[in-house]
């Protein structure tokens, strides 16, 4: 004898007809089946009626249902899971009929079951399971469903969090001065699966023996690493890559480095350190770079105004002097000095015969002075 057939499922209803659905016996008894019987029974308001056999050998068939996708909201979305030793779990619900053949990909390319990643199926749901998700795990992730019905297929989007790379280095030393240095680097090559939206300085004092960390918004934290004391330089967020560093002490020897965030609030390894770098002014000696017209006399009209200029470069910025016959030129009706940091500019208006003469321009820093000639000729 067969085990009874699974519990019948009304599929539709007429006036007339009524359609339903149920499984096989799960055991046939050792022979193949050749038809089912239906009993129907009459319910009003006093109760269910004797059930009546229903003539004749029902017509059954098999119902094909092409395989239908059913994902949750929360797998619309982007998966996301912290790298903490985490299993990533990803349940798909899905209808079909005959039961579907799944297959999943991994970026396109079909996922390999191991020790660690393995996938199993039942009549209504499809489960993908990888022990301890990290940052390899990171993709897109498709499943496709194949019957003889149809087939179809979903993308699910899966981001592990996990801790960022540090800033890449080296870190780059764009000014140094006796109370300041501009730092700048790269962001880190791996951001930990979402943006990163802070840096964090930090300044190390080379004539201390403990790594310390100070911040407004995280707890202080002692750290026993090593040597030298590390003191939060930045107590804002930094979302460049560059920061000036301000409050130093002269000829006081310091290290930098720099930890990147990221809006998982995530805290990377700090960068490799600058090494020592020791607060002073840098000091190059004076140049003047001067245009070759300069190098003959300048001819110029009574009435016209004439312009001498040059670019000039040092550390610290040089201070500029222009000169005519042993004094100092000053700002008058006429003359007007528009120097800036890189340019020395003087302009003479509405030239004269004692405009005419021997132009001197001079520049001075802690490393010297530099000065040139120029002639006019009004």
């Amino acid at each position: 004898m067969s085990d009874p057939p699974g519990k019948p499922e009304v599929i539709s209803v007429t006036r007339s007809t009524v359609t339903l659905m149920w499984t096989a016996p799960k055991y046939d008894g050792g022979y193949k089946l050749t038809e089912y019987k239906i009993n129907i029974s009459a319910t009003n308001c006093e109760g269910v009626g004797e059930p009546a056999a229903v003539p004749g050998t029902p017509k059954s068939e098999d119902r094909l249902v092409p395989p239908e996708i059913e994902l949750g909201a929360e797998l619309r979305k982007v998966v996301c899971i912290r790298a903490s030793g985490d299993d990533l779990k990803i349940d798909v619900p899905y209808a079909a009929h005959p039961k579907a053949t799944a297959t999943w990909l991994k970026d396109g390319v079909a996922l390999k079951e191991t020790t660690r990643v393995n996938a199993d199926a039942t009549d209504k749901n499809l489960l993908l399971v990888i022990k301890e998700a990290c940052r390899d795990d990171v993709g897109t992730y498709t499943v496709k469903l194949t019957n003889t019905a149809g087939e179809a297929s979903t993308d699910i989007s899966v981001i592990v969090l996990d801790k960022p790379g540090p800033p890449t280095g080296p870190i780059k030393l764009d000014e140094v001065t006796a109370d300041s240095v501009i730092l700048s680097w790269d962001p880190p090559q791996y951001d930990g699966g979402c943006a990163i939206n802070n840096y964090i300085v930090e300044k190390r004092d080379t004539s201390t023996t403990n790594w310390q960390i100070v911040s407004a918004t995280v707890a202080r934290t002692t750290i026993k690493e090593g040597a030298g004391r590390w003191m939060k330089a930045s107590f804002t967020n930094i979302t460049e890559t560059e920061f000036v560093v301000t409050g130093l002490i002269e000829n006081q020897t310091y290290e930098f480095r720099v930890i990147a965030k990221n809006a998982a609030g995530v805290f990377s390894q700090p960068s490799d350190s600058t090494g020592a770098i020791t607060a002073k002014d840098e000091v190059d000696p004076p140049k003047i770079d001067l245009e070759v017209k300069y190098s003959q006399t300048v001819v110029v009209n009574a009435g016209e105004t004439f312009k001498l200029e040059a670019a000039v470069y040092g550390k610290p910025v040089p201070t500029i002097h222009w000169l005519k016959e042993g004094q100092e030129i000053t700002e008058a009706a006429r003359l007007e000095l528009k120097n800036t940091d890189f340019t020395a500019c003087l302009v003479v208006k509405e030239a004269i015969r004692v405009d005419g003469g021997q132009y001197i321009l001079l520049v001075k820093n802690v490393g010297g002075e530099k000065s040139v000639n120029i002639n006019v000729k009004v």
